[in-house]
């Protein structure tokens, strides 16, 4: 079993330093967003691949955010069976709502893990037949874009959210231009910033060892590898290892493949843009060709995100002479 993480890219250097992105940081509240995929193979083995998904939760929580007394956390179940749930998405249920982390919260977990008692989860498991018909759905994407609108709902300054995804899946894949684009429809109609994460190819080696590097507060060239990490119980020892575990995962750079980081990295340049009119245009600063641009996404007329570099070559103009 897999765990994904994806967590807003602030520089562990510029925060060692003092710099502006820890400034930034303390100056917010965090939100962390669990997400456990609730298909039946994850109750195989007394439930063993859904229990460590709650260990590695709960560890999360004991360790990394019981210092901050701001932090804000919420457990969200996809493949659910429920059709009629309070999210805009179906079979996406909300298990415990997002807000403060209080004892009452962790005490749900506890009693799921110490006690074994996971029918208040698989009751929210599909049959194989509904299972199998939602494999050629995007459940994950829209998963993620629930997540995201679920710390937009936050009535408070959020200066960093973190999703973790739970899955028994190897390599969860989405055609991340097609959910650009989809993404590009959506925040246009909805009038509403977003973090859109299209999940590709992911090395796990090298995301366990960037983890347990930061959690252990080691050098890289002091890093020893102690083996492959595929199983959630992997990192949730390595972290119990050491007594003093820094708060690590709020300074994970994203590295979730290229359909992540095209989605953060739009995001990063329309977040804040909250004006509605007047409409606007992009225009190439090179060859003063139009491109297209809604209230909220900045793309190319081809549906493509522009990049954080490639903002610098192009030009805001107001106004619809471009036309001509």
């Amino acid at each position: 079993m897999n765990a994904l993480w994806s967590v807003d890219d602030f520089s562990s250097d510029e925060e060692e330093d003092g710099g502006s992105n820890k400034d930034k940081y303390d100056t917010g509240r965090r939100v962390f967003t669990f997400v456990i995929d609730v298909d039946e193979t994850m109750f195989d083995n007394n439930g063993k691949f859904m229990i460590m998904s709650l260990m590695a939760i709960r560890n999360i929580l004991m360790k990394c955010v019981r210092e901050s007394k701001t932090d804000i956390v919420g457990v969200v179940l996809f493949n659910t069976k429920d059709v009629n749930s309070n999210t805009n998405f179906e079979h996406i249920t909300n298990y415990i709502p997002v807000g403060d982390l209080n004892a009452e919260k962790i005490l749900k977990l506890e009693k799921l893990i110490e006690q074994g008692q996971l029918d208040d989860l698989k009751k929210f498991s599909c049959d194989p037949t509904l299972a199998a018909s939602l494999a050629n759905k995007s459940i994950i994407k829209n998963t993620l874009w629930h997540c995201q609108s679920l710390r937009d709902k936050v009535n408070m300054k959020v200066c960093h959210h973190c999703i973790v995804l739970f899955t028994p899946q190897d390599s969860p894949k989405e055609d991340y231009k097609l959910v650009l684009q989809q993404a590009n429809d959506m925040g246009t109609n909805k009038k509403s910033s977003l973090t859109v994460i299209g999940l590709g190819e992911f090395q796990y080696g090298p995301f366990y060892k960037d983890v347990l590097v930061r959690a252990n507060n080691m050098r890289n060239e002091d890093w020893t590898e102690p083996g492959p990490f595929n199983r959630v119980e992997a990192i949730v020892d390595n972290m119990n290892v050491y007594r003093n575990p820094v708060r690590c995962f709020r300074r994970l750079k994203l590295s979730l493949g290229d359909g992540v980081e095209l989605a953060m990295s739009a995001y990063n340049i329309t977040k804040g843009k909250t004006s509605l009119f007047p409409s606007s245009s992009l225009v190439s600063s090179e060859d003063n060709e139009r491109v297209e641009s809604s209230t909220m996404l900045q793309t190319r007329g081809t549906g493509e995100i522009l990049l954080k570099n490639e903002v610098s070559y192009y030009t805001k103009v107001q106004g619809t002479f471009l036309d001509n």
